[in-house]
């Protein structure tokens, strides 16, 4: 069972109609924004970015495939990009390798982002 799946029903603070909602609106959400995302190709529409970029990619993301990531992270024009890789993963990263995630936040990123902050 997914971490994400595992939290919903443990969690104290949803009640049963909630949970089910989670859902509902999961699939009302795919329902009305699948068509668009669908028409998406950042390759083309967005090769190029005047912001630094970070992608946190799970090596085993089959829902948004990881090696698609990696072909767009490629083609990317940014001042600063960097692709990170959690080992262990697939789609959830936050929730799959926690730790790791919290600590590109919290540790990395500000002092990265200082670069760019003076």
């Amino acid at each position: 069972m997914s971490t994400l799946l595992r939290g919903l029903l443990r969690s104290t603070e949803y009640g049963w109609p909630d949970r089910i909602n989670v859902f509902r609106g999961i699939f009302a959400n795919m329902r009305l924004m699948w068509p668009k995302i669908a028409g998406i190709n950042l390759m083309v529409q967005a090769p190029v970015l005047e912001v630094p970029v970070y992608f946190l990619e799970g090596r085993y993301d089959y829902e948004a495939p990881a090696v698609l990531a990696e072909r767009y992270f490629k083609l990317l024009q940014a001042p600063r990009k960097e692709l990170v890789w959690f080992e262990r993963s697939a789609h959830f990263v936050n929730t799959e390798e926690a730790d790791a995630f919290n600590r590109f936040f919290v540790e990395r990123l500000p002092r990265e982002s200082s670069i760019f902050h003076g």
